[in-house]
């Protein structure tokens, strides 16, 4: 059974009985207002049917093809929450998301350049020269305190 179905199936499964109740009751001389909604049929109901059903025959076909078995809900709930795993297939993200290689190369290049210039303005700075000029979007590091 494909892990996420409880989300989808009050889609799948029609209601039991039509919605009725009192909305106004006859509190302070109020007539009773009644309501009765019949809901119609969910018009995707059977593209959520027929999804759900190729998402589970797929992952039956991949784990006859890898020999994976389906770790079972007593193991998931024997697992504490804020156990990580050993491995994760993910690598770290890249410091700037890019079209291409180039590009991304050439990112790192500017922000070398970037950082390079803004150490040399700091450097100036902590060496009493109060017009060193820093780039647009940075922040000079905080001066000493000096009594007054």
């Amino acid at each position: 059974m494909w892990p996420c179905r409880f989300l989808v199936e009050p889609v799948l499964q029609p209601l039991p009985r039509p919605l009725q109740g009192s909305v106004l009751g006859e509190e302070g001389g109020l007539p009773s207002l009644l309501f009765s909604t019949r809901l119609a049929p969910i018009p995707g109901r059977k593209l959520v049917a027929d999804l759900i059903a190729e998402i589970e025959l797929e992952a039956a076909a991949r784990r006859r093809r890898t020999g994976s078995q389906v770790l079972g809900s007593s193991a998931v709930q024997g697992q504490h929450p804020f156990d990580r795993p050993k491995k994760t297939k993910r690598s770290p993200a890249p410091l700037f998301h890019a079209a291409s290689k180039a590009v991304r190369r050439e990112l790192y290049a500017m922000y070398g350049w970037f950082v390079a210039t803004f150490r040399e303005a700091a450097e100036k700075l902590r060496a009493g020269d109060r017009t060193a000029r820093f780039l647009a979007g940075s922040f000079p590091p905080a001066l000493p305190f000096v009594a007054a």
